[in-house]
């Protein structure tokens, strides 16, 4: 729902934008390039733009994204367990009731991705850095900002994609 809302609001701006008054000085009519399509090929899950081209890094960065979205998806359904699965058994997530506790305040919680990811693959293991900023609403009604990256790894080519590290830090209120 958020996501339908989202890009709806992104279509109503871009058609905003796009049918304002395009006259010059001169009374003439201006007219605008017409931007290069952009394949599918070339998108993320987002329907961002992405800069690699190389295949396995767009299907690696596409998977580590959908992995980061299922534990913030779970944080925002109050589904803890969820979220602490989602993590990878070696990550600094702790105990499944210090996980509990340290998430039991939020409300709700919004991710955005803020760049393309770093990808790094060494035989047929995986690590993404993909940059993120999150806003969390409290229980009590407070907004707390964060920003910084998560660290995605795949070990073996039948693993799963795990977050190992969310590096984040409280953006200034």
């Amino acid at each position: 729902m958020k996501k339908s809302l989202f890009i709806w609001g992104l279509a109503t701006t871009l058609a905003f934008y796009s049918c304002g008054n395009r006259q010059t000085d001169n009374d003439e009519i201006r007219l605008e390039d017409k931007p290069e399509k952009i394949s599918p090929d070339q998108m993320d899950q987002t329907g961002l733009s992405v800069s690699s081209q190389d295949p396995d890094e767009l299907a690696a960065i596409n998977s580590a994204k959908n992995q980061v979205n299922k534990y913030f998806e779970a944080l925002n359904n109050g589904d803890d367990l969820k979220a602490y699965e989602e993590m990878a058994t070696s990550s600094d997530r702790g105990t499944r009731s210090s996980f509990s506790e340290k998430n039991a305040n939020i409300e709700s919680v919004e991710l955005s991705f803020t760049e393309d990811g770093e990808v790094s693959m060494q035989g047929d293991n995986t690590d993404i850095k993909l940059p993120i900023r999150y806003v969390v609403k409290t229980k009590q009604g407070n907004t707390e900002s964060y920003n910084g990256y998560a660290t995605i790894s795949k070990k073996g080519d039948d693993g799963d994609f795990k977050i190992q590290e969310m590096n984040v830090t409280r953006e200034n209120q």
